[in-house]
């Protein structure tokens, strides 16, 4: 993270929670058409449309979900009518780098490239030992991320719908409304299943959600990673996951945005004026209230590493900002030792019937502060949980 920064930005963070930053918005693309395709607001394609028309870039590298369960994969773009191909969010493993290879080695126009926040740290370092891909690189889009989650994770959740994994032909994640349902494809002609995810869903199957997504089957260095807002990206963008957005999510979705260069911040700025997006005032609130404890724990993966240790885990070699370091508390340990445990359960297949039992000790007890247990507990009794 120290090396990567100073490359990048030349400097460290003065905010180790956000990274390095210009400007911090919401923003949506203008264009129903458009945004209602997008996972959120659609700002990541209306960048990319715009560098394409103005000759700014000959090739964009993204991941195209494709369309069945094991498709997604990266793919170089060559034109806007091909971004079609990816929209839509995609939370089990891909083949990133499925042509990855010709977009370092055999291409040679200027490109713009799209990735989670270990793929955009990755293409730093190739810059860093490649002089010709840094002279080629005109704009990177970093997606927050909270982690990717094994197939048999949502296979799990997916089961308590009467939905079989081997009978699914497609799958999106985020059809509908912002911020989207799960929308299942089965094979033989049987018909979709629009499955919910958090809102509209029973509370066993809200606790579900949660053991599936965001615990036991979560891959490990997901677990040991601290960087989820993309620091080194030029535009980093995620879900602004608050009850103000949330009201509006029948209008369509919103993006939050946070320029991390000037090329950046140029770029969103240029179509801000152009009226091709629209912009909502935010700030470094809006980041920390919005990604809550996946932005607090993922800062603080120190207590990870040292609790991964003391479980005998192979651990990477990270070296995290000085600051955040220095501001892992208590509570960081806590997360730590109980994320990483739930990960060494996945291995005992008779303690699943249990894990919405667990997850629901942990929401109330162990994620949140005591004081906030009330509170908790009528969001859950209401059938009002936050993501």
């Amino acid at each position: 993270m120290v090396e990567l920064s100073m490359q990048v930005h030349r400097r460290l963070p003065t905010d180790y929670r956000i990274g390095v930053y210009q400007k911090i918005r919401v923003c949506y693309d203008t264009d129903p058409s458009e945004r209602g395709k997008a996972s959120s607001g659609g700002v990541a394609p209306a960048v990319l449309k715009n560098l394409f028309e103005k000759g700014a870039i000959d090739i964009a590298y993204c991941l195209a979900p494709g369309t069945g369960p094991y498709d997604a994969k990266g793919r170089i773009l060559r034109s806007p009518k091909e971004l079609e191909y990816v929209h839509g969010s995609v939370y089990h493993p891909t083949n990133f780098g499925a042509e990855l290879q010709d977009l370092v080695y055999k291409e040679t126009g200027r490109f713009a490239y799209v990735g989670l926040p270990c793929q955009i740290a990755g293409l730093e370092i190739m810059k860093s030992r490649i002089p010709s891909l840094k002279s080629r690189h005109a704009l990177s889009i970093g997606l927050f991320c909270g982690g990717l989650n094994r197939f048999a994770g949502i296979s799990y959740y997916l089961r308590g719908f009467g939905i079989d994994w081997k009978e699914i032909a497609a799958i999106e994640y985020r059809k509908g409304p912002w911020p989207g349902k799960i929308n299942i494809q089965r094979n033989s002609n049987r018909g979709n299943i629009l499955v919910p995810r958090i809102a509209g869903n029973s509370r066993w199957k809200i606790l579900r959600y949660l053991a599936s997504f965001q615990g036991y089957w979560m891959i490990k260095r997901c677990r040991l990673c601290a960087d989820p807002l993309s620091d080194f990206a030029d535009i980093s963008v995620g879900d602004p996951h608050l009850p103000i957005y949330r009201r509006q999510s029948d209008k369509g979705g919103f993006s939050l945005v946070v320029t991390r260069t000037q090329r950046g911040e140029s770029q969103i700025r240029e179509l801000i004026h152009a009226g091709r997006l629209h912009e909502d005032q935010a700030n470094t609130e809006t980041v920390y209230s919005s990604q809550g404890y996946t932005l607090d724990n993922r800062r603080h993966v120190h207590s990870y590493m040292c609790m991964a240790k003391i479980l005998k885990e192979t651990v990477p070699e990270l070296k995290i900002y000085p600051n955040a370091i220095d501001n892992v508390s208590l509570r960081h340990y806590k997360w730590a030792i109980f994320d990483l445990l739930k990960l060494k359960l996945r291995r005992y297949e008779m303690l699943r019937p249990f894990y919405p039992f667990f997850q629901a000790l942990e929401y109330l007890f162990i994620t949140f502060y005591p004081s906030l247990f009330f509170e908790r507990l009528s969001k859950i009794l209401r059938n009002k949980s936050q993501a």
